[in-house]
């Protein structure tokens, strides 16, 4: 039958009636819906119908846009179709896009006027190709396309055929191993002056005496405090309940006062500590920010080593993929992304419970309300206000400030600035700009982002792997070597990588030109090192020679033309016979124990185990066997007790079975 001439109209009934894309297009009541994500936020457009003349929002912005009514109406099912469970990182992001599009729309009605867009069918080529030629991101150019594709099929119109433009490498340029070094180094003296601080505070308020008129102070102080917290019932008192019977000129006198901010920094974290500690996780570990940021409190996410009891692990979990990421140290180190992260949990544990009891309070409020829908603007101001004290509580970043009476803490996009200006310097600037100023020129601290942690922990795994993508993807918990790939695509691995494949040409072409031979060791040397000397060549053959020269237990001989004559009394040297006697246990002279003698040693054992059992007490006793025995087990002790235990097991039951013969 003809192709041209067969009837597809089954086909035809079965895209006509595909209720999931037609039921977009049914009317909404507004453009705002809360997200069932986990984090759930409220997503509301209603600035994409009405335009946005001045900023009304901390952070960047690109400048004003127009409002467009009928198009945000027309995507607004589309929109909340594929955002409805996203995280509010994607649902930024897709905020970000249509910002984009509609400044976009807006230059190119500027330079032509008959390009206006009223709705989804007015977008076109001629947008393409603008958004193209502006060089839009690859990503803002694919989520508008997904958009307006489903409204306009949800519409009966063609959808859009664009082919999007191709995403940028980057460079990544990455610091030297020995900058990292000493930014961690840093971090961790840092860390341990918090800590040191803390367990001073806790002394003082037991009642040790303190050393200085300082101490003595901040002694007084503490007290207060704790008596503010007895009294109040919250973890962070404001400075009247602190000030408590004292008058005003009395706790604030000059040179004698207290210090709010200071009382505060001997029971919490402020910004400077848990932000150091955070980083100090970030370098330790090598997860991402929003790895570290996402761990529960309330949950037992570190848990004892199986293996070591002196370790841990420290488990978490990355929303983009659902791995989870695992870190392990000592128990012991202060210093570690562990004993950092039960430190904080500990010591904000207090600020945790008020906001527990905070959260308490308004969802009650909440409760009388009733449920409403994303359009009662007073239950959204509750509820927003509930789901944030909840990120609180799961959070084990909270501090506090003696400016700010509410308890703090940081998320995706503040956890490294420390100011609220456009461009304000990080944290890690600050710290590296204080460092570079007692510094001479030559060993200054390059600019390392918080997210360079993760990079440089990548290039550490790929050098100890011997360049294994695969071991990187593990150790980075990937599921795609693709996402593998870019984070070893940095400046150190590729000038790392140019110098070792000029090396590795060079080497090549050099043996076989000198030596007529392509040896892979010699290569590899060359590679590494740069150059092989003379005494590399004959380490390496007599390295060989003897590896060549194995007894029928694996032990290696110095010189098997010639044994002891305390091992072989009746042999005669003649350059060409050889040992054989082969009870290498017994040959202290030339024996050579290899990493593959460990089967071979273990069958002798066994060999002299039977022997033991069939022989006389009186005869095995004046025979040479119990030293070779003792020396055997000897040797065995430079391998895993496991793996010896296992392969005795294997050669007892062949020799018991019969499957092995005993030499005599």
């Amino acid at each position: 039958m003809s192709i041209r001439n067969d009837n597809k109209d089954h086909l035809a009934n079965k895209f006509q009636h595909q209720p999931p894309i037609v039921s977009l297009v049914a009317e909404q009541s507004g453009l705002s819906f809360w997200t069932l994500h986990r984090k759930p936020i409220l997503v509301d457009l209603a600035v994409f119908m009405k335009g946005e003349a001045i900023q009304k929002s901390h952070g960047l912005w690109n400048g004003p846009f127009t409002g467009r009514p009928a198009l945000i109406q027309q995507l607004f099912p589309a929109i909340k179709y594929i955002s409805e469970f996203a995280s509010p990182q994607t649902i930024s992001r897709m905020l970000a896009t249509l910002r984009s599009w509609w400044r976009l729309f807006d230059e190119l009605e500027i330079q032509s006027q008959m390009m206006k867009v009223v709705d989804v069918s007015d977008i076109s080529e001629v947008h393409r190709q603008f958004a193209t030629d502006k060089d839009i991101d690859c990503n803002h150019f694919r989520k508008l396309l997904q958009i307006v594709n489903i409204t306009r099929m949800s519409l009966g119109l063609r959808r859009l055929y664009w082919a999007s433009p191709k995403p940028k490498n980057p460079i990544r340029n990455l610091a030297t191993k020995w900058h990292f070094d000493q930014i961690r180094f840093l971090l961790k003296h840092q860390w341990y002056s918090t800590i040191d601080r803390w367990r001073r505070a806790d002394q003082l308020l037991n009642g040790h005496t303190p050393n200085n008129t300082t101490e003595k102070q901040l002694q007084a102080g503490y007290f207060l405090l704790k008596s503010a917290i007895a009294s109040s019932g919250t973890a962070k008192p404001d400075r009247h309940a602190i000030r408590g019977s004292l008058s005003y000129s009395e706790f604030n006198a000059r040179g004698k006062g207290y210090a709010v901010e200071e009382i505060f920094r001997g029971f919490y974290p402020n910004s400077e500590d848990i932000r150091n500690a955070f980083h100090l996780c970030l370098a330790t570990t090598g997860w991402n920010a929003a790895v570290l940021i996402a761990i529960d409190a309330n949950e037992e996410f570190i848990e004892p080593h199986p293996k070591d009891e002196s370790r841990y692990l420290m488990r978490g979990f990355k929303e983009r993929g659902k791995s989870e990421p695992i870190a392990e140290g000592l128990l012991k180190s202060e210093g570690s992304a562990g004993f950092v992260m039960k430190t904080i949990v500990s010591r904000t544990a207090p600020l945790r419970e008020e906001l527990r009891r905070q959260m308490e309070e308004l969802q009650e409020s909440l409760n009388i309300l009733g449920p409403q829908n994303s359009e009662h603007q007073e239950s959204n101001i509750l509820r927003q206000k509930v789901i944030k004290l909840q990120e609180g509580i799961k959070s084990p970043w909270l501090y506090v400030s003696g400016v700010s009476k509410e308890i703090l803490w940081f998320d995706d996009s503040n956890f490294s600035k420390i100011g609220s200006k456009v461009g304000a310097n990080t944290f890690l600037d600050r710290c590296i700009e204080n460092a570079n100023k007692s510094r001479t020129p030559e060993r200054q601290i390059a600019r390392i982002r918080p997210g360079d942690f993760r990079d440089a922990f990548a290039e550490h795994a790929y050098r100890v792997s011997g360049g294994c993508i695969l071991f990187v993807m593990r150790a980075l918990s990937h599921r795609n070597p693709n996402t593998t790939l870019r984070y070893i695509d940095n400046s150190i691995i590729n000038s790392e990588s140019k110098r070792i494949y000029r090396a590795f040409s060079n080497a090549l072409w050099h043996e076989i030109r000198l030596h007529g031979r392509c040896d892979p060791t010699l290569i590899a040397k060359w590679s590494q090192d740069g150059n092989v000397s003379i005494q590399d060549r004959e380490r390496l053959e007599e390295y060989r020679s003897i590896r060549a020269r194995k007894s029928r237990i694996g032990v290696a001989c110095r010189d098997p033309k010639n044994p002891p004559s305390y091992i072989a009394p009746t042999f005669k040297p003649d350059g060409k016979a050889m040992c054989p006697v082969q009870r290498c246990m017994l040959c202290l002279d030339h024996a050579i124990i290899l990493p593959e003698s460990l089967d071979g040693l273990c069958k002798r054992l066994a060999e002299l185990d039977f022997l033991k059992g069939q022989m006389s007490t009186m005869s095995y006793l004046e025979s040479s066997f119990p030293q070779e025995a003792e020396n055997t087990k000897i040797a065995l002790t430079a391998f895993d007790p496991t793996e010896v235990e296992k392969y005795f097991g294997i050669w007892t039951q062949k020799i018991t079975d019969g499957t092995h013969l005993i030499p005599v």
